[in-house]
């Protein structure tokens, strides 16, 4: 048998869940500090740098061919880093190549 939920009592779930802010350098709107995650902090010759770090695993026990493929990622966690990190990725591109005239 499956139990039903009221609205009332979902909404009162779903209200009480945090909340994040819409900037990450900014507090979260309840005042909290929004903190779902605990950032991987490093001193860099730039500044210190704040990043999420995510990984996603493939495969499952059946599938040998995807058993150890992962992709492991980083995001800014905050306002600061991720303009710092725009800034040296935009220094590091590659002038685009320009095909000579014929």
């Amino acid at each position: 048998m499956t139990a039903l939920i009221r609205p009332s009592e979902l909404l009162a779930e779903l209200e009480s869940c945090p909340t994040l802010p819409a900037d990450p350098g900014e507090p979260a709107p309840d005042g909290s500090a929004g903190d779902l995650v605990v950032p991987l902090r490093l001193a860099t010759e730039y500044g210190e740098l704040a990043l999420l770090y995510t990984t996603t695993v493939f495969g499952s026990p059946r599938d040998v061919t995807l058993d150890e493929i992962a992709i492991e990622t980083f995001f800014p966690a905050d306002l600061q880093t991720a303009t710092l990190m725009r800034a040296v990725t935009a220094q590091a591109r590659p002038a685009e190549a320009v095909s000579p005239e014929p």
